[in-house]
């Protein structure tokens, strides 16, 4: 009897424990994921290779915030907005461009603010090649401090030629 009462009570203490352990110190369990608003760039936006892309990110969360990461890679469709005037010989020269740039968030709010300079040619499997254009994915993945994860994409177009009017 004295041996079921001390599992009883190891057991309840053990309960106990866990959801101390498990909740905030209000008592409530952050299960809200972060607000992700993408201000810039805009949604299939146009960029010639050595420009820049202004990146303007407003980010909440109901807690608090821990870190972010923005990642634009080739959307890897072969999606062109017109004619390919390059011939087979000229593949050889070109490259998908990635980029990619993560840091640490405070507080419940907070803006991301930065350039990022779009190569003109990179080093790619050890040789220079040019960016190849066409469409490419920029992500923006936002992680509270609980780990609840957001994120937000938009395409944008990087080449010398886009005739699409976005604004």
């Amino acid at each position: 009897m004295k041996r079921n009462k001390f599992l009883s009570m190891l057991l309840l203490a053990l309960a106990v424990f866990t959801y101390s352990c498990s909740s905030d110190d209000d008592g409530t369990l952050d299960s809200e994921a972060p607000v992700v608003v993408i201000n810039e760039p805009h949604l299939e936006e146009a960029f010639v290779p050595g420009e820049e892309i202004e990146v303007d990110i407003d980010v909440t969360d109901d807690v608090a915030l821990a870190s972010y990461k923005i990642d634009i890679h080739w959307a890897g469709d072969d999606h062109s907005h017109r004619p390919s005037t390059m011939n087979e010989d000229d593949h050889d020269h070109y490259a998908e461009w990635d980029f990619e740039i993560s840091d640490t968030l405070s507080d419940t709010s907070g803006k991301i603010l930065m350039p990022i300079s779009i190569p003109i040619e990179f080093m790619h499997d050890g040789e220079m090649k040019l960016i190849k254009e066409g469409v490419y994915h920029f992500g923006v993945i936002v992680i509270d401090q609980a780990g609840n994860e957001t994120s937000a994409f938009r395409d944008l177009f990087i080449g010398d030629d886009h005739d699409h009017d976005h604004d």
